[in-house]
């Protein structure tokens, strides 16, 4: 936003500077959490399993998720495969890497 200054909540909360952390997040809602993972595709579908990849499950399949490939190929969700374990991803060869944002409730974390 124009006029408007960027500032880093390290320098108002001293044990965040001392950890590294300059800025934080923030959600319209409670319970809302973020997860992101760079993964390498095996084809077209790939099914992400949240579990597989060290990450939590969903609580419910009403999260969002944004997936980016390294190449030109075209990466996209299947949003009829989501489900609170996980998704297919559509598009991308079988050595594609993409980076996966995934936002939402984490199972069990409630609002």
């Amino acid at each position: 936003m124009a006029g408007v200054a960027q500032k880093k909540i390290s320098d108002y909360i001293p044990p965040l500077k001392t950890e590294g952390v300059p800025f934080v997040a923030g959600a319209a809602s409670g319970g809302i959490s973020f997860q992101t993972k760079k993964i390498t595709l095996g084809g077209s579908p790939h099914t992400v399993t949240f579990a597989s990849l060290g990450m939590k499950d969903m609580e419910d399949s009403s999260y969002l998720v944004l997936v980016g490939g390294e190449t030109v190929a075209l990466t996209k969700v299947d949003e009829s495969t989501i489900t609170t374990a996980g998704f297919d991803i559509l598009g991308g060869g079988a050595t594609e890497v993409a980076h996966v944002l995934v936002v939402g409730r984490l199972k069990g974390q409630g609002y």
